[in-house]
């Protein structure tokens, strides 16, 4: 058996772990310093933490807030769903062709209903 130093899968990776840091751990830290500025951009004044006051405040930031929230708790749901149709249609039970043809209707009927929409959009006079 070959024996190398315990730091050298390390060094192996040390080029990599310094390329992340460039490409990722230099601009967050530039955002973070912008986001303690005033608007002006990088150079403009420090306020501290009054931009973090004022997005706390802000009414339409808790709706997003609310938004992500409901978004990111029903993947779980979309993902458990689409796998019981999944096995619905692989384990082929009575009326699979039905679940199937019922799962791809909208898929095939999007392209013409696309092409009648622009057909109309790129007559001479535009859509009437």
């Amino acid at each position: 058996m070959i024996s190398t130093r315990r730091l050298t899968p390390y060094l192996y990776l040390a080029p990599m772990l310094a390329l992340l840091l460039i490409v990722f751990g230099y601009p967050l830290v530039s955002i973070f310093n912008f986001s303690l500025r005033r608007i002006r951009g990088a150079t403009g004044p420090f306020i501290g933490l009054e931009n973090y006051r004022q997005v706390f405040k802000d009414e339409v930031f808790w709706q997003a807030v609310t938004h992500n929230a409901l978004l990111l708790l029903s993947v779980p749901v979309l993902i458990v769903v689409s796998i019981l149709v999944a096995v619905v249609l692989h384990e082929r039970v009575t009326g699979w062709k039905a679940y199937r043809s019922l799962l791809f209707v909208p898929y095939v009927t999007a392209v013409p209903i696309a092409g009648v929409v622009f057909g109309n959009m790129f007559q001479l006079n535009g859509a009437e």
